[in-house]
């Protein structure tokens, strides 16, 4: 099982890697620079968990996706959805149903996939 933290200095963290984001010039291009997960400004590590968050242009719609990668450290299982979900929030996902801080439900504007190599859940919400 996941574990993650949102203790006031993960929270914080994450508030930092998405005014990182946000930036035009920080924007994720598929096709050219660096993957997010290589740039230590995009990426969150809170107890078990990996997350890594970055706004994503699509060069072939010029639209703006805020596109989070979740995964377990060492990639032995997938995270839990509901932390995948969490997660998302804290980085500006809008919408979805919530308990507390925990988000029990997606919001149908978030797509949700996985990537089965790197046991991770990636989920994009267009900005608008």
């Amino acid at each position: 099982m996941a574990v993650v933290l949102l203790n006031p200095k993960v929270k914080e963290w994450a508030k930092k890697i998405v005014a990182h984001a946000e930036q035009s010039d920080n924007w994720y291009r598929p096709g050219s620079g660096s993957l997010p997960g290589d740039d230590p400004a995009h990426v969150l590590h809170t107890g078990t968990v990996r997350a890594v968050f970055s706004w994503t242009s699509d060069p072939k719609t010029d639209r703006v996706y805020r596109h989070l990668s979740a995964s377990v450290v060492g990639k032995v299982a997938f995270p839990a959805p509901e932390v995948v979900w969490t997660l998302a929030r804290l980085f500006g996902f809008t919408g979805g149903e919530l308990e507390g801080e925990a988000v029990t439900k997606p919001d149908d504007s978030w797509r949700a996939g996985i990537n089965e190599a790197e046991k991770t859940i990636v989920l994009v919400q267009e900005v608008k």
